[in-house]
């Protein structure tokens, strides 16, 4: 396990990519940032100002 992950790590540095920021990129998103997202692609089309709210 550990070594194939120093491996991965290797590889990344020697094709120039950062393996932390690769890392960080994957991770999945949080619920709250998924319903932030979502909140703000659905608000244009809320015609009542109580739904926006």
């Amino acid at each position: 396990m550990a070594r194939d992950r120093a491996m991965e790590a290797r590889r990344l540095i020697a094709e120039g990519e950062d393996p932390i920021t690769k890392k960080q990129q994957a991770k999945p998103k949080t619920f709250r940032e998924a319903a932030l997202e979502l909140i703000a692609s659905k608000r244009p089309g809320w015609k009542n100002a109580k739904h926006a709210a």
